[in-house]
């Protein structure tokens, strides 16, 4: 992710990298293969009333371009910024944005690993961390 412009307006340039590696978009294609297999086992076809992908499974090529042009983020995307003091981790561990005074990042980004359930209470947590953390920076704030 990077910053989409000088302004606060500008909304940020998100590039998920699908298929950066080159094993990536193979690895999605055998997967599909598996999955049409299991969908010809006669437990599953005899409940299967139609095929939903838009695409002829002939061609490994025809299936490349359509997970090309189909594939995107369908759950919450989380650790795109992690927090820790290693060399990988974007954010420290009082939320602060390394190399930026005054900026701290307070949502599911910078959760190092993904959690195994739903990220909802997590990153409500987190910004609740990050909301003491701002009004301990201020003495005399209170809290309402």
């Amino acid at each position: 992710m990077r910053l989409g412009g000088l302004s606060v307006n500008d909304a940020p340039i998100i590039e998920a990298n699908y298929f950066g590696e080159a094993n990536d978009l193979e690895r999605t294609v055998a997967g599909l293969r598996i999955l049409e297999k299991l969908a010809r086992q006669p437990s599953l076809a005899r409940i299967i009333e139609r095929k939903v992908l838009p695409v002829r499974m002939d061609s490994d090529d025809d299936l490349r371009a359509h997970i090309r042009e189909t594939a995107t983020t369908v759950f919450h995307p989380c650790g795109t910024c992690p927090m820790g003091t290693g060399r990988q981790a974007v954010v420290t561990p009082d939320l602060r944005l390394r190399g930026f005074d005054g900026l701290r990042i307070a949502d599911a980004s910078v959760m190092p690993s993904i959690p195994s359930t739903n990220i909802h209470a997590a990153t409500i947590m987190i910004a609740e961390r990050a909301a003491h953390m701002v009004q301990n920076a201020f003495p005399g704030s209170q809290a309402t």
